[in-house]
């Protein structure tokens, strides 16, 4: 039993010793080191290589980060048009909002410049030769040419030169082509008296209606007849003191033969048609001593009609001006060549 047992166990030192020296052991895990090592040395470049990347990665991406970040700061301002456009849209408002106030003044100043024009006009009528001419709440304001700043500037120059028409012209028979309201032949009747004749003619009914109505309500003696110019006057040379307020606003040519109350504006298409038709008729009107009155603005040439008015015997001069909102209004005087 003895020699059994000896023959069959075995020590722990002989059993290390055998583990640390086994030559099989050994062979076999150097084969599977071989048959592995590639693959693992694969596998670790490939994983090397992917960590290469993904920090090449890295960097390209903060790279682009900090382009998107400089392109967002440069474009950012001019990119948000909403700001803009409610910045324009208020804008437009508050012009709207201030075109509305001055249209608004406008209207306002347009009316106590009418109202002015009446007070005017009253304060006048105290003086004997200046009239109170008709209601113009009435009907016939519709029709009629209603006083404004070129009569009220053709009342200025007479009243000028009342003195010199009293003293040297010292006018019997007085002709206003053209009356309208009759205020200014009115006004003439009054301060001349008894000493003259006056006439008015007008191609608008309403206006000669009109100017009656002005000269009976101011006692003056004036004789109306619906005519136009002076196309149903046989006055040779009897004309003393003549004036014309035409129509001188530069018009289409048809709205000349319109009637009513357009024809006491529209001139045509220098705003001279009506009044050039009466220049060539003054040298049969007037009389050897006498004076002429017309009104014209800057668009009539002024210049032109003197040279005219020169060139069929008579003198001619400017002797008021006034602007009036967009007209540029002037008298011309004119008288025959002695």
């Amino acid at each position: 039993m003895d020699v059994e047992s000896q023959s069959t166990n075995t020590s722990a030192d002989d059993k290390t010793e055998d583990f640390c020296e086994n030559p099989t052991r050994d062979a076999l895990a150097e084969g599977l080191m071989c048959l592995l090592k590639p693959t693992i040395d694969t596998l670790d470049e490939r994983v090397a290589a992917c960590r290469l990347s993904q920090q090449e990665l890295k960097k390209q991406i903060d790279g682009l980060q900090e382009e998107l970040a400089k392109i967002s700061a440069e474009q950012s301002s001019p990119i948000n048009l909403d700001v803009y456009v409610t910045k324009l849209a208020n804008a437009r408002q508050k012009i709207l909002i201030v075109s509305n106030i001055l249209q608004a003044a406008q209207e306002r100043l347009r009316k106590v410049q009418i109202q002015a024009e009446k007070e005017q006009v009253q304060i006048r009528s105290q003086m004997s030769y200046i009239p109170i001419f008709l209601d113009w709440s009435s009907d016939l304001s519709e029709n009629v040419y209603e006083p404004s700043e070129d009569s009220f500037l053709l009342l200025d120059a007479l009243e000028s030169d009342l003195h010199f028409i009293q003293e040297k012209i010292q006018p019997l028979v007085l002709l206003e082509v053209g009356s309208g309201s009759g205020v200014i032949i009115t006004a003439l009747s009054k301060f001349l008296a008894a000493r003259s004749f006056c006439m008015a003619v007008d191609i608008n009914w309403d206006a000669c209606v009109a100017t009656c109505e002005t000269a009976r309500i101011n006692d003056a003696q004036v004789d109306v007849i619906q005519m136009d110019l002076d196309s149903a006057l046989c006055l040779n040379n009897q004309v003393d003191l003549l004036v014309f307020n035409p129509p001188y606003v530069v018009t289409p040519d048809e709205e000349i033969e319109s009637g009513g109350i357009v024809a006491s504006w529209a001139g045509g298409k220098t705003g001279r048609q009506v009044l050039d038709r009466l220049l060539g008729n003054l040298s049969y009107l007037l009389s050897k001593n006498s004076v002429g009155y017309f009104v014209v603005i800057e668009e009539n040439q002024p210049e032109a009609i003197k040279s005219k008015l020169r060139s069929v015997g008579f003198t001619a001069e400017t002797v008021a001006k006034r602007k009036v909102r967009n007209e540029a209004l002037s008298i011309l005087r004119f008288q025959p060549l002695l």
